[in-house]
């Protein structure tokens, strides 16, 4: 039978581990690192996911960004769609508000 100081330890490790888990999937959360990795950079131009919805367990609604165009993508468990094609998105920083 195991001691109870290697129990003790043992009990202490996991709870650590966990804690240390739930601690950094906050932090990556927090400071939005996830909205840093969505860049890619493809060999025609950079490729970007803009948005994303899960819609059921199986389907996914996307935007994805290139160029000049966003593309609405419909993923399922077995194909893609391109539900619509939009024009690229305006900076609102860059244009001026009418008077």
């Amino acid at each position: 039978m195991m001691a109870w100081s290697q129990l003790g330890q043992v009990l202490f490790s996991f709870l650590f581990v966990i804690g240390l888990m739930f601690a950094l999937s906050y932090l990556v959360r927090r400071f939005g690192f996830e909205k840093k990795w969505q860049y890619f950079k493809s060999s025609s131009g950079t490729l970007r996911l803009e948005d994303s919805l899960f819609l059921d367990a199986k389907r996914r609604m996307m935007v994805i960004g290139m160029e000049d165009k966003r593309y609405v993508v419909l993923l399922d468990s077995e194909r893609a769609h391109i539900v619509d094609t939009l024009p690229r998105a305006v900076d609102p920083a860059l244009t001026k508000p009418l008077d």
